[in-house]
């Protein structure tokens, strides 16, 4: 990640930063959160999360 921060592929839209293990975020504007397509994309994520957790 500090790659692409340094690279501009990312950027930190606050100057709040956290050093955290793991951590997923999928953020988009309230109104287009239940949009399928958005939906989809955000349960996608959550699922591949919970199979790669460790046991």
């Amino acid at each position: 990640m500090t790659d692409d921060l340094a690279a501009g592929r990312l950027v930190r839209p606050f100057g709040l930063a956290m050093d955290v293990e793991l951590a997923y975020y999928v953020v988009c504007l309230e109104p287009a959160a239940d949009q399928p397509r958005i939906k989809a994309f955000r349960d996608w994520v959550i699922t591949q999360a919970v199979a790669r957790q460790p046991a």
